[in-house]
């Protein structure tokens, strides 16, 4: 009886050293890429120092919002739009980062010192530039706009 059972776990062994073997498990690398033999961690490697130099070269530009001339004229409703979905679509066309700042935004980074103001940050110029020229339609105001209610002194 002894003899039948080591023949079995012999031919189990057998069995799975005819299979092929399994596959290596793959490792994560702090660059979210899974790699097993290395080669593709030296390109993520690679790419990942070159958004590096690129974010250490972004081009910004602030484009001053006309509030003062316009105190009725609701120009962050425009640019940021309904949930925001006008910023979202301007930054998926452009490829380029949009904010608002300045007095009167709701973010707090930067001072508040300075106007309303749009500030527009990109990896390339030409995206910068594009971005740019979407915003200035924007903050145009038609000539036949007369505001809801009647202007009234602004207190200092």
């Amino acid at each position: 009886m002894g003899t039948s059972s080591t023949t079995t776990i012999e031919s189990k062994n057998e069995q799975k050293s005819s299979e092929q073997p399994l596959p290596r498990r793959k490792r994560r690398s702090r660059w979210g890429i899974a790699s097993d033999n290395g080669t593709n961690i030296e390109a993520k490697k690679k790419r990942h120092s070159q958004k590096e130099d690129a974010a250490s070269r972004k081009r910004t530009k602030k484009i001053r919002i006309p509030i003062e001339e316009h105190p009725h004229y609701n120009f962050i409703g425009l640019i940021i739009g309904p949930r925001g979905r006008k910023q979202k679509e301007l930054e998926a066309k452009t490829g380029c980062r949009i904010s608002i700042r300045g007095r009167g935004s709701v973010k707090k980074e930067g001072s508040d010192d300075e106007p309303l103001h749009v500030v527009i940050t990109g990896y390339d110029q030409q995206s910068v530039d594009a971005a740019t020229e979407l915003v200035d339609q924007l903050l145009v105001v038609p000539v036949d706009y007369t505001p809801a209610r009647p202007p009234t002194a602004l207190i200092t």
